[in-house]
Formats: C-alpha cells, structure tokens, sequence
C-alpha cells in the first residue's frame, strides 16, 4: 500500500465514555496510552467496527484542562487507512461535547477499537490503524463514564463516512492511567 499523503479537513463528533480502571484520565505524559473504542454505528471508510486505531498526542500542549470547541489536528500515521485517507493525512477534529477528558500531554496514545455494526476504513475487525494528533489544545478532566462530543463538519469524506455523521468513542483499556511519565 502506497503511503500517501493526502490531507482532508474535518471535524469528528463522537461519544467518548471513559471505562478504565482510574477515575479520572488525567497528568500523562507524552507516550502513555489509552484504550477508546468506537462503538458508534456510522462509517468512517470500510472497516468493521471493532477495528483499533492508535492516536498519539504528539503537539506542544497538552490535552486536559480545556473548554469543549478546542481543535486538534489528528495525522495518520500506521500503515493502513481510514477509508480514502492515506497513512499521513491529516485531519482536523473539534471537541463539541460538554464534559472533558484528562490532563495527559500531547505525545499520549489512545487505542480506538471500532464496535459498532458499520464501517471505518479499509481494515478488517481487529485490524489497527495509526492515528496522530499533531495539534494542540487541550482535553479536559472528565471522570469514568462522561463523555465527549465531535462533529464531522469538513467538506469530504472520511473513507464512506460522509462529512456530519456521528461516531461513538468509550474509553476501555486498562492502560488508561494518570501521573506517569513516559
């Protein structure tokens, strides 16, 4: 597969609901990692739902303490795809929600494994996908079970996911942790 850059402007609305084994997901830093699984029920490409995406908070700032309209910049860096988006594009994503989620620096890795009974991708169900938060802002607070929201609102598309629809997004590995250094 050829690694392609080819950027795409948008913004992801989703749930997230943190389940690990902390409270709060909070004062991580650069290179720990977190669980998030999608377990909405749109398309984001041709993956199954259940597939796992790996997203690296990887700019200056950090990702915890913020209001919700922040805009992060999400670079895919693994070898696969997410639908037309080839390894290296970047896209924009805006948290919408009300609630927060963590104090973790940018540099931190979320695994995201796709639930729900649509698509997101060119992956099978399990397969991995790289995804690399490049921009900055910040995330929030939010304790086990809140949630997030963000909203599709570029003028392409995300695989077959067209631009505005929605995807869930639960927090659900053990290696959510606080106060720990890379």
């Amino acid at each position: 597969m050829n690694n392609v850059v080819s950027p795409v402007t948008l913004i992801v609305e989703h749930d997230v609901v943190i389940i690990g084994d902390f409270d709060v997901v909070g004062d991580t830093d650069v290179g720990n990692t977190l669980n998030v699984e999608l377990v909405g029920s749109d398309e984001v490409g041709d993956a199954d739902v259940g597939s796992t995406l790996n997203v690296e908070l990887v700019g200056s700032d950090v990702v915890g303490d913020t209001d919700v309209g922040n805009t992060l910049n999400i670079e895919l860096v693994g070898s696969d795809v997410v639908g037309d988006t080839d390894v290296g594009s970047t896209l924009n994503v805006e948290l919408v929600g009300s609630d927060e989620v963590g104090d973790a620096d940018v540099g931190n890795t979320l695994n995201v494994e796709l639930v729900g009974s649509d698509v997101v991708g060119d992956t099978d169900v399990g397969s991995t996908l790289n995804v690399e938060l490049v921009g900055s802002g910040e995330v929030g607070d939010a304790d086990v079970g809140n949630t997030l929201n963000a909203e599709l609102v570029g003028s392409g598309e995300v695989g077959d996911a067209d631009v505005g629809n929605t995807l869930n997004v639960e927090l659900v590995g053990s290696d959510v942790v606080g106060d720990t250094d890379v």
